[in-house]
């Protein structure tokens, strides 16, 4: 009831099935941004949520539940928050919770903006926050953020984390393009990169 924003449903199990809410109708509320009804469950019931509700509206780019919640539970509040909304391309959401809040992100911002072809927020992580990508590598010579870009077929993140942060492409990185059928990356990737690709069958 909570999810669909149904009022009435939530009222009548308040009346008569008093033990069939939990913390987590909040959570489900939060994600499909029914911010009516977390004001209900607010108002009424006492089990209010769990960390999870303002990571979902975040994650959703839902930036009023996001800023309701900040007001009613603070608490509830992580990094991961604007890791979600990086994954997710929401730069508002992004630039409203570094304005108001004081968790920041982690690596993780970075590294999954890459993965999914954000190149705002990618952009604007870099001018405003610390963390940058992880250092983790696919092999000794490649960064994650660049594999992940190639493999996912973002020709505008890899271009210009070559220009920007000078990451460089491996062999296993050119491979991983042709394999996926992203030939016009392949073939920048060929001419650009000393490494060009290995001489296996694809």
């Amino acid at each position: 009831a909570a999810a669909c924003g149904r009022l009435d449903i939530l009222e009548w199990l308040h009346e008569d099935v008093p033990g069939a809410f939990t913390e987590h109708d909040m959570d489900e509320a939060a994600y499909f941004g029914q911010l009516d009804a977390i004001k209900w469950l607010h108002r009424h019931r006492s089990e209010g949520c769990t960390l999870d509700a303002p990571y979902q509206a975040a994650s959703t780019g839902n930036l009023e539940v996001v800023q309701w919640l900040h007001d009613h539970y603070s608490d509830s509040f992580s990094a991961c928050l604007m890791d979600g909304a990086a994954t997710n391309g929401h730069l508002e959401v992004i630039r409203w919770l570094h304005e108001k809040r004081t968790e920041g992100c982690t690596t993780e911002a970075m590294d999954w903006a890459a993965l999914n072809g954000h190149l705002d927020v990618m952009v604007w992580l870099l001018i405003h926050t610390t963390e940058g990508f992880s250092r983790d590598v696919v092999e000794a010579e490649t960064h994650v953020e660049i594999f992940n870009a190639v493999a996912n077929g973002h020709l505008d993140i890899v271009r210009w984390l070559h220009m920007v942060k000078g990451e460089k492409s491996s062999v296993q990185t050119v491979d991983k393009t042709a394999e996926n059928g992203y030939l016009e990356i392949a073939q920048w990737l060929h001419e650009s990169c000393p490494e060009g690709c290995s001489t296996r069958r694809h």
